[in-house]
């Protein structure tokens, strides 16, 4: 929604604590079960929010949470069903993917 960037607001320290609660975790778990999760790492990159998290019913990947013209953006990396990515592959991934929807939109409203 319009304005939902704004979570962002409250600094990466307060996201990793939320996303490492119970609520938190339930909202990373593809199943909604906070048990299914852990945040296996947390890392801020420019004002975006990395994750690694574990999910049981999906394995290992990497998650991005940016805002983008006011709007809370959400971007996973995962390897195909069954299989992890290669170490490292998966932030990458997500890394660049931000880069490129700020590159894109910076465009669109240029």
């Amino acid at each position: 929604a319009a304005g939902s960037a704004g979570a962002m607001a409250a600094g990466g320290e307060a996201l990793v604590a939320f996303f490492q609660s119970d609520e938190g975790r339930a909202m990373l778990s593809r199943e909604g079960r906070a048990d299914d999760v852990q945040v296996r790492e947390a890392v801020g990159v420019g004002d975006a929010l990395l994750m690694h998290v574990a999910d049981r019913a999906v394995g290992d990947y990497w998650r991005a949470l940016a805002g983008v013209r006011g709007r809370l953006v959400t971007i996973s990396a995962s390897g195909p069903e069954g299989q992890a990515l290669p170490a490292g592959k998966g932030r990458a991934l997500v890394e660049a993917a931000v880069a490129a929807l700020r590159r894109a939109n910076a465009a669109a409203q240029g």
